[in-house]
């Protein structure tokens, strides 16, 4: 058989073959997989068939081990390798792609690595290792909504003073957001107070104040976050954070664990490394440092999950602090070769991509290598007047596409989006052309209107303050109470609560909009209609309100029922637009069962708490959850749709502060949230606060716009054959009309011009033609006037 020396007429390992779906590794793959037994790391583009690459890694090193295979290096068997990777799905993709391979190898039963995802590996330490830190085995692990419903329990215990307390959800999400970033870089709370007590003198010297406060109410979190940490140890619980921390501690305190996991393993594979974070880095080095043979995986040009902890960190410095046992560095290798796509979507990521800094990408000089078998696709860039007119022509475009054949399955269709409040007008359009739709996660599903309704119902009940709710419902559809006999009934409110004022008491509660619903025979001047519909609804709340002692999923399940909604999407005419309708209502649903309280039974309040938080967060666009496997298009955002691929996709929104969106995440300049960059692990690769507030500020800047341009490649680089991206000029509640997104002028390419002429259509100015090349001048394209743009006072406004 051949070794990685012999010649390129020799024949590979028909094993390794096998693992490749039949084909010869290229070059670059066969260097990765036969690699020694030593650190290093391989960057792994987009499509490069990185998965393949580190299972027939397994496979060689098996073939080696078991003598069937010459090489300089022992081998190693897979029951001694250790496979670490960041979501359960790419454990479960990993896990079946490496069995299949070591199916042909007549080894052992049982003879297989060991594969999990980081947090469980982390999982794994403390249930050994952990009575040697006093640290009792078996621990709970709070989901996301417990983490939420247990910290509301610190605003108990304490006065804010600096940080705005008005708005509890917003509050909660700064504290746990301090949290994770404290536990991301291994940083104590304590530590944080101490940091920003030391600072105040010299920062209240600073011409503005800004920075003076947000070091107050940085202090104040972090004593928020400490309490935070006392109420987990208090209920034996922990987070995700506190697994890779407490399991870093345990391997710092007792070299015996790591001595154990050294004698245990004798190869180490780590997948997705640029989606770990600082805390993950130093577990990996703690355990397996110092020479021991570990191949990181990754693409740095994919790291998008930066604000919720991940780090470039790890992967720019693995070639350091993974050093080979003389003390050199580890090596570098390319997976440049992408199987996926076509050369022309290539070309246009990699035109997205090349304005990054050098510093923060490996290797500057990256590009993608497109494989002859992928043709060389097609791209198009469009511009539209409004949001909606987008959505439509989306819509008719995947039905045209659909019906023509040019791809069969609805599930080769895919429409990622920077942000979930774009999924509304592409969810209508795609029903309105009877096109099936999948929308992935719970905070897309919050943004639909059937979902709208049910937890407006929901609010009302719960709480007797939802005013909102109560309007949205009753000038709905439903029951249609005209304004004038609403605010009647507002006026009669407001009416009962001037006595209350002029008493000047504050143990005396207002009468609230609920209330008056059952003084309606006070209420003067209402409309028969009116009032009987008013009538009707008091009573209906009633039933509700008496139904709510139910199991929650239970309750909205009979909100559904009870409103009328089913019976109406079984009437409908429009019935592809009522499946729709109700595989969503299906899928909020299975939300809300998986939903699980952190003591007792869940509470209908408990559960809106959490619903209140998700849509006051800033980072709502990602959630664990994987499409279906259901012959649908699917909706998602695009840090949901890492990972995956589809024969055509669209990315709509491409418009400047919606596509890219330069806010911000962390300025610790100007935001208590944000933890002191100085106290980060990764703080070599950040901007640095000098006392300019607008110059760390533009800098940071220029940081989140890195962070957008890599958000925007992995988006194009999901699509196979076909990748459209649009834009608009108007977008939702914009009072005014959005300038184009700077990225699609970056995939201007260096070829010659096409000679496809520019069109402007009535659904807006394009690149377009037959077979539609790489795109040629979308500048011009995102510029012209004409049908795709509306006169400059004009506004769209939908609801």
């Amino acid at each position: 058989m051949r070794t990685k020396d012999m010649p390129r007429t020799a024949a590979y390992p028909e094993e390794i073959r096998r693992v490749m779906g039949g084909a010869d590794p290229t070059e670059e793959q066969w260097r990765a997989i036969s690699m020694p037994l030593e650190p290093y790391v391989v960057v792994a583009g987009a499509g490069s068939g990185k998965t393949s690459v580190i299972a027939a890694r397994v496979v060689y090193l098996a073939l080696v081990a078991m003598g069937r295979l010459d090489a300089d290096h022992p081998g190693v068997l897979p029951g001694n390798m250790l496979c670490l990777t960041f979501t359960n799905k790419a454990t479960e993709n990993l896990f079946l792609r490496i069995r299949r391979a070591l199916s042909s190898l007549d080894l052992p039963e049982g003879e297989e690595p060991t594969i999990a995802n980081y947090h469980g590996f982390a999982s794994q330490v403390l249930e050994r290792y952990g009575l040697l830190a006093g640290i009792e085995p078996g621990q709970r692990v709070l989901t996301s909504a417990q983490r939420v419903e247990l910290c509301a329990r610190v605003l108990d215990d304490m006065v804010f003073e600096h940080v705005s307390a008005e708005w509890q959800p917003s509050l909660i999400g700064k504290i746990l957001e301090l949290a994770d970033q404290a536990a991301n870089h291994r940083v104590e709370p304590e530590r944080i107070v101490e940091f920003n007590e030391e600072r105040l003198v010299a920062l209240s010297a600073h011409r503005s104040d800004r920075a003076h406060e947000a070091s107050l109410e940085r202090i104040e979190l972090a004593r928020a976050v400490a309490r935070f940490r006392e109420l987990k140890r208090d209920l034996g619980v922990i987070d995700f954070g506190d697994q890779i921390t407490l399991a870093l501690e345990i391997v710092e305190r007792f070299p015996r664990a790591a001595e154990e996991y050294r004698s245990r393993y004798a190869a180490v594979v780590l997948d997705e490394y640029q989606d770990t974070n600082v805390a993950q880095g130093a577990l990996i080095h703690g355990l397996f440092g110092d020479g021991f043979p570990v191949t990181a995986v990754g693409d740095p040009d994919q790291s998008i999950y930066g604000w919720r902890g991940a780090s470039l960190f790890n992967l720019l410095e693995f070639q350091e602090q993974f050093r080979l046992p003389d003390g050199t560095p580890a090596s570098r290798l390319p997976l440049y070769t992408n199987f996926r796509s076509g050369a022309r979507i290539l070309a246009a990521a990699d035109r997205i991509i090349e304005k990054i800094p050098e510093d923060q990408r490996p290797d500057p000089e990256k590009k993608l290598n497109a494989w002859p078998g992928c043709g060389e696709g097609e791209v198009e860039v469009r511009r539209f007047p409004d949001e909606w007119t987008e959505a439509q022509w989306i819509a008719g475009r995947i039905r045209d596409l659909h019906d023509a054949g040019t791809e069969s399955l609805w599930s080769e269709f895919a429409v990622l989006c920077r942000t979930s409040r774009l999924f509304v007008p592409l969810q209508e359009a795609l029903a309105g052309e009877e096109v099936p739709v999948e929308i992935v996660g719970l905070a897309g599903l919050l943004q639909l209107p059937e979902v709208v309704e049910v937890l407006a119902y929901a609010r009302a009940v719960a709480d007797p303050f939802a005013s909102v709710s109560l309007a949205r419902i009753l000038l709905g559809p439903r029951y249609r109470v005209g304004f004038k006999d609403l605010a009647r009934v507002a006026a009669w409110t407001r009416d009962q609560n001037y006595p209350l004022r002029s008493e000047d008491r504050d143990d005396v509660p207002p009468f609230l909009f609920a209330e008056a619903l059952d003084h309606l025979d006070e209420v003067t001047h209402l409309s028969d209609e009116g009032q009987a519909r008013l009538e009707q609804f008091r009573a209906e709340l009633a039933d509700l309100r008496a139904e709510a002692r139910r199991p929650v999923g239970e309750f909205l399940a009979e909100v559904i029922r009870r409103t009328g909604l089913l019976a109406e999407l079984e009437a409908s005419l429009d019935a592809e637009r009522a499946r729709a309708t109700k595989r969503n209502l299906a899928g909020f649903l299975d939300e809300v069962h998986a939903f699980s309280p952190l003591e007792g039974e869940l509470t209908l309040r408990a559960f809106l708490d959490y619903v209140d938080t998700v849509e006051a967060g800033e980072k709502q666009e990602w959630s664990p959850v994987q499409p279906s496997m259901e012959n649908s298009v699917k909706v998602m955002t695009i840090h949901q749709a890492k990972g995956l691929e589809f024969g055509m996709v669209f990315v709509p929104g491409l418009a400047k502060d919606l596509f890219p969106n330069l806010m911000v995440q962390q300025n610790p300049a100007e935001r208590g949230k944000s933890l002191d960059f100085e106290l980060r692990g990764d703080a070599r690769i950040l901007p640095a606060f000098r006392g300019n507030l607008k110059q760390f500020w533009m800098a940071l800047r220029d940081y989140e716009e890195m962070e957008e341009r890599r958000t925007c490649y992995v988006s194009l680089t999901r699509a196979k054959r076909r990748l459209v991206v649009t834009g608009a000029h108007w977008y939702g509640e914009g009072q005014r009309q959005k300038n184009p997104s700077a990225l699609p002028r970056s995939t201007e390419p260096r070829a010659p011009r096409s000679r496809t002429p520019w069109s402007a259509t009535a659904s807006g100015s394009s690149v377009t033609g037959p077979a539609p090349p790489f795109v040629t001048n979308p500048t011009r394209c995102f510029r012209r006037d004409g049908a795709g743009r509306l006169p400059r006072r004009s506004r769209i406004l939908r609801s």
